[in-house]
């Protein structure tokens, strides 16, 4: 409305003024779906993620995880085409540093939980993997300055009891030494995983965490890594049938999808609450094994399970009213 003179504009002032307080009172019902956008995020890349880890475990009986991990990286290429080339005079050498970290930590985390699958069940290597909540706070303390008081240390505790009962029921006595390598290579990658994250928070600290950018790294150092390994063990094998290339390609894009909106949450929200987010894959992966595998848990898998949720949603409860 153009502004006739200052009686005239006084009217629509009030009105918008009560439009605004409308509109609050709106997103006061729904605190987290507009406060916190980047948990949003976090919570598809968690469902994209489960989906995609459906595929790769069908796969593991075909094709060896450093080959899966080389066909679903090639997809992230695609990126190259959507790269920020005019904004590249703005990043410096720790940025592409950064970068390069990035996608390191992402390879060794992906191969190590890959190479998990091999060995114990899906449900379990996701219950310490996606364990992210607390080791992010712990770093984010250590690193990034944030408070970490008595209440977190309790957190902490109880969550490190839930891990324990997960891995000593999936290794049993820790006489099955295939068993005692799956677990070990879990928490191989959950370190790697949260390295990623806190990679991707210093970027977005400095305004560089482009999720194309990141993604396209991620891509060619994840090949490069691949190829080295796959060639000195002459473990090259292509796809033998339109399953396996269905398959393939299918867990190639719903990874590529995890990782655009995990990065897009971290851009937009701080460690814990994607953590928070991502650990949403937990139980929808356990509800998969038990209604599609048949599989049935012991009683430690399920506490342990249910304390490493739980405690994970304290977690967001105790910092999203710190920050409210």
């Amino acid at each position: 409305m153009i502004r006739q003179n200052d009686e005239n504009a006084l009217e629509p002032l009030v009105l918008l003024e009560s439009e605004d307080d409308e509109g609050r009172e709106g997103k006061d019902k729904f605190p987290g779906l507009f406060k916190r956008v980047g948990l949003v995020w976090a919570v598809f890349s968690a469902v994209f993620l489960a989906a995609g880890n459906v595929f790769i475990q069908r796969l593991s009986h075909h094709f060896s995880p450093i080959l899966i991990q080389f066909y679903i990286q090639a997809v992230f290429l695609i990126f190259a085409f959507f790269l920020p080339w005019k904004e590249s005079e703005d990043y410096g050498w720790f940025d592409l540093l950064l970068n390069v970290l990035f996608a390191l930590a992402d390879a060794f985390g992906k191969s190590s939980y890959m190479t998990a699958m091999m060995f114990i069940s899906i449900s379990d290597i996701s219950a310490i993997t996606f364990n992210k909540p607390i080791p992010s706070s712990i770093i984010a303390c250590i690193f990034l300055g944030e408070i970490f008081d008595v209440f977190d240390g309790a957190l902490v505790v109880f969550n490190c009891i839930g891990l324990v009962l997960v891995a000593t029921s999936t290794s049993g006595t820790f006489d099955d030494s295939a068993n005692v390598y799956g677990v070990i290579l879990s928490f191989t990658a959950l370190v790697c995983f949260v390295s990623v994250h806190f990679v991707t928070r210093v970027l977005a600290n400095r305004g560089k965490a482009d999720p194309c950018l990141l993604l396209f790294m991620t891509g060619w150092v994840g090949m490069m890594l691949c190829t080295i390994y796959l060639t000195l063990t002459s473990s090259w094998l292509f796809p033998q049938n339109l399953d396996d290339t269905l398959m393939l390609t299918a867990a190639g894009f719903l990874t590529t999808a995890h990782y655009y909106f995990l990065t897009r949450a971290l851009k937009t929200e701080n460690m814990i609450f994607v953590a928070a987010g991502l650990s949403a894959a937990i139980p929808i992966t356990y509800c998969y094994d038990t209604l599609f595998n048949g599989l049935l848990f012991a009683w430690q898998n399920i506490v342990g399970a249910m304390l490493i949720v739980g405690l994970t949603m304290l977690l967001y409860a105790k910092t999203s009213c710190k920050e409210d």
